[in-house]
């Protein structure tokens, strides 16, 4: 009787913590997505104010473009948070067609191509133009994550390779740089949500601490596995696989 009735309240407590697991998450949805329709409205804000370059001077132009891209980065932070509630809640819809993987890596490629330039970057596709069964959208994201990570630690002048593989019916992409590499202490947690790993010596953080996780999760919620190499000095190697049917 006693076994009967603790494990009784066992199961109890446990779908008493799954409910409010799900208040916390809906709640959290809620907000976030509130919060990104109102950075959106800015963000619209600060786009008109720069279509009306005559009415400012150089510097006041560079002030609202700073803004801008403030506000873009907060609005990718709440996608992101957005999209990894739903993929942890099995809710994220994947629109699989058949995808040249090269494509996607060099449109990737195209829309931080500015970012890259400001560091005097370049980049290095390498590999099979090899084909899979994706979402392009969110494969995109991936990489346009991977790189954007790759030129926050890169030195100036570096070069970022992005090297594709194919074999039998699985798909490899790796996102190299030449940076200090990533200490062994935090590597185990790298694609953990909300965990970030700094550069002692550049002062800089690998992602904000969700564009690995959605790597993570987007890559698994395709059937592939995801991974890094790093060694002290010599730079940081990022791979996943991807089905290619």
């Amino acid at each position: 009787m006693l076994a009967k009735h603790l494990y009784d309240k066992v199961q109890d407590d446990y779908a008493r913590l799954r409910e409010l697991e799900a208040l916390r998450d809906n709640l959290m949805h809620m907000i976030v997505h509130d919060m990104r329709s109102q950075l959106m409205t800015i963000n619209s804000s600060f786009e008109i104010l720069l279509m009306e370059n005559d009415r400012f001077s150089r510097d006041q132009r560079r002030i609202v473009a700073r803004g801008q891209n403030s506000c873009d980065t907060l609005v990718e932070m709440a996608t992101s948070l957005l999209d990894i509630s739903r993929m942890e809640a099995g809710r994220m819809p994947l629109n699989r067609v058949l995808c040249d993987i090269r494509d996607i890596a060099q449109k990737a490629v195209d829309s931080v191509a500015v970012l890259a330039g400001e560091e005097k970057l370049a980049f290095n596709v390498t590999g099979d133009s090899a084909s899979g069964v994706v979402d392009r959208d969110i494969i995109q994201r991936v990489f346009a994550n991977l790189l954007g990570n790759a030129i926050k630690f890169s030195p100036q002048g570096g070069t970022i390779g992005i090297d594709i593989s194919s074999a039998g019916e699985t798909v490899r992409v790796t996102v190299s740089d030449q940076g200090p590499g990533i200490p062994p202490e935090c590597r185990q947690r790298i694609f953990e949500k909300f965990w970030q790993v700094e550069s002692r010596e550049e002062n800089k953080k690998y992602s904000t601490g969700l564009g690995l996780t959605f790597c993570k999760l987007a890559v698994e919620a395709h059937g592939g596995q995801i991974g890094m190499e790093s060694q002290s000095d010599q730079g940081s190697r990022f791979w996943f696989t991807l089905p290619t049917n």
